[in-house]
């Protein structure tokens, strides 16, 4: 694995190229597209794994960052649609760079895999996985916002929620500690998210998840994740042509109690080297 750093120098992207045995090569490229926010978080391991895997089947494999995410550089608050949609562009071309392939798929996981589709025209993707894909926003930040409103009222993680005599006590023997922090309205689960990209975010819908050019399309599905179902539907309105893969595994993206869990992605590697294998 080579880490570096990519793009533009007034904002630059961090990468990580996972390169195949000389012997087991493949002029294929795979481009993987994180999730943000506490998502993102949750995917980092299982996005190493896949690229591990996806390597040691042959493929060029680059991770990367979004601008404002990860270890990329800026933050959240200064990042644009736009910025996540010319980033999955800037990555595609650096891996052509760096590996002299011409044929690149996408594998993008929850809001990753609207940004490498809104993407497409400019990656022009052999194969799109959409993984646990994110395609109605609006629908997204309902989820988002009501796992905000748990965590807030959770004794486990906040002194305010825990019985008036107990918080009384921790006033009068840590004072500081007892001040209430005082959550901004932007904040979504751990992540500052302005209002500005949560409105971009939110106008995302289904149908603009579909394509403009003639990629192959994959849906990969954790058995408890639904909102496939509406791409699903975009698909079939759209008149093109997909395929569709559930795996037995629960990802658990709206359940509190797991939002600092690691996502173990099981069978959903296998399945997803096993598409990307086909025809390549």
């Amino acid at each position: 694995m080579t880490p570096f750093f990519f793009g533009d120098s007034k904002r630059p992207l961090f990468g990580a190229l996972s390169e195949p045995p000389v012997a087991s090569q493949r002029q294929h490229g795979v481009l993987l597209c994180p999730p943000i926010g506490q998502e993102h978080v949750r995917a980092h391991w299982a996005f190493r794994q896949l690229a591990t895997a996806l390597a040691r089947d042959g493929f060029h494999v680059l991770r990367f960052d979004w601008f404002g995410v990860g270890d990329s550089s800026g933050t959240l608050e200064d990042a644009t649609l736009d910025h996540f949609v010319e980033d999955a562009a800037t990555a595609a071309s650096e891996l052509r760079d760096m590996t002299g392939i011409r044929r690149v798929s996408a594998v993008g996981l929850r809001l990753g895999a609207a940004f490498a589709a809104l993407a497409a025209a400019d990656i022009d993707p052999y194969r799109i996985v959409y993984w646990d894909p994110v395609v109605d926003g609006a629908a997204y930040f309902q989820r988002l916002s009501r796992l905000q409103r748990e965590i807030l009222v959770d004794p486990k993680r906040f002194w305010w929620a825990w019985p008036m005599p107990a918080r009384e006590l921790l006033a009068k023997v840590r004072p500081r500690s007892a001040q209430r922090r005082q959550s901004g309205t932007d904040e979504i689960v751990g992540f500052r998210v302005p209002a500005s990209l949560r409105r971009a975010l939110e106008s995302i819908s289904p149908d603009q998840a579909v394509p403009a050019n003639r990629s192959r399309l994959s849906i990969v599905s954790s058995r408890d994740d639904d909102g496939h179902a509406a791409l699903v539907t975009a698909f079939e309105a759209a008149g093109v042509s997909f395929e569709k893969r559930e795996v037995a595994v629960d990802a658990r993206w709206d359940d509190a109690s797991q939002i600092e869990q690691l996502l173990l992605p099981g069978e959903t590697t296998k399945t997803i080297v096993s598409l990307l294998s086909r025809n390549t």
